[in-house]
């Protein structure tokens, strides 16, 4: 029987990939505060059902960033994603293709942004750390846009990476005495590994030729400390904006002074993130942040969120409260983890699914019927 929920798909991947890989991708930084608040930030609101309502005809199509979308929905950018299934980010971008959603592409991506765009139509966003080395960051851009990337998200709220304790206790920094537990792990899930021997080599294949010395993803952790930027300011963002022909997007903004900077930079857009509990463990929830940056900006740009979403409700509350769009990672992983391309449509099949039901559940038709008068807080009358 195929998964009918998210956490249905979590459990087959969890089945299928090695422990190493699935909890890399399921972790989060330090204590894990902000990667649990996301969750129990979205379980404090009720919607509010309306009924005897003709919901006979419904519509969950919208325009993002000036593109026509069947969801209010975006894949967003996840590094090393290609480890959780062999030529992992082509297979995201078709199946983003095919629900007609946009995915974005990482810098950090096992795959490289032209193999990527050529795979599918349209072509995906592109996401962008700047560097320290500000040639590279601009080459990539010019990557991007001559493989017909138009919208660029430059994720701002990594200026030093974050200690990861859930999955180094994995063996993400292995010692020595946990490689052969590494082996065993890894024997237990022929499939997964046959994959990727099939494939060959696991690289970073925007970065060819810039990563040196690297070995294994302690190595990689060890590039990033030393090439991510922590002197970087609104300045630098400017310097993007005027090299970028196309769509801003600014990625990592919960406070609303940062959200109104990102306007005056001229963005088209910013994403209320907390990175999925992954950087500042201790931060407020992606939802919690939300409205107070739809206050701010909401007249003048598209609002997005990520952090947490894992239904259609989840879905539903974020648009109640302003959003345009919210953004997935965990999700669509875990159909990637679970069966490949098929896998990364069936998931977003269930959230197609359950915001529709949901939507007509609560008397709407389309997604311009939906506000904040769907919603109550718990312990709220």
């Amino acid at each position: 029987m195929a998964p009918r929920s998210i956490a249905e798909l979590r459990r087959m991947a969890q089945k299928r990939l090695p422990r190493l890989v699935f909890d890399y991708f399921e972790g989060g930084a330090w204590r894990q505060h902000t990667l649990r608040a996301n969750r129990e930030a979205l379980a404090g609101w009720y919607l509010r059902p309306r009924q005897l309502v003709d919901v006979s005809h419904r519509r969950l199509d919208t325009r993002l960033i000036g593109q026509d979308v069947a969801l209010p929905l975006v894949l967003s950018p996840v590094a090393l994603g290609g480890m959780l299934w062999a030529d992992g980010e082509r297979h995201c971008a078709r199946a983003a293709a095919r629900a007609g959603v946009p995915y974005v592409h990482a810098t950090l991506s096992i795959d490289c942004i032209e193999n990527v765009a050529a795979a599918t139509t349209p072509p995906p966003w592109f996401q962008l750390y700047l560097l320290r080395d500000r040639n590279l960051s601009e080459r990539l851009m010019t990557r991007a846009w001559r493989a017909g990337c138009r919208v660029l998200m430059v994720t701002v709220d990594m200026p030093l990476l974050a200690d990861h304790l859930h999955s180094a206790r994995r063996g993400l920094r292995l010692p020595p005495p946990a490689v052969a537990a590494l082996a065993w792990d890894l024997s237990r899930h022929p499939a997964w590994l046959y994959r990727h021997l099939q494939r060959g080599s696991l690289g970073l294949g925007n970065l060819e030729g810039a990563l040196t010395g690297i070995n294994g993803l302690a190595g990689l952790n060890a590039w990033l400390d030393a090439n991510l930027d922590p002197s970087l300011t609104w300045a630098d963002l400017a310097w993007v904006r005027k090299r970028w022909d196309g769509a801003l997007v600014v990625k990592g903004i919960l406070e609303p002074d940062d959200a109104r900077l990102a306007a005056e930079v001229g963005a088209e857009a910013v994403v209320v993130s907390n990175h999925g509990g992954r950087q500042l463990d201790g931060a407020q929830a992606s939802i919690a942040a939300l409205p107070g940056v739809v206050d701010a900006v909401g007249q003048r740009m598209e609002v997005h969120v990520d952090g947490g979403f894992r239904s259609g409700q989840d879905i539903l509350v974020a648009l109640a409260l302003g959003a345009r769009a919210v953004h997935i990672g965990r999700p669509y992983l875990y159909g990637l983890g679970a069966r490949g391309q098929p896998g990364v449509e069936h998931s977003m099949a269930i959230l197609h699914r359950e915001l529709d039901l949901t939507l007509a559940l609560c008397g709407r038709r389309s997604l311009e019927e939906v506000d904040e008068t769907l919603l109550a807080r718990r312990g709220h009358r």
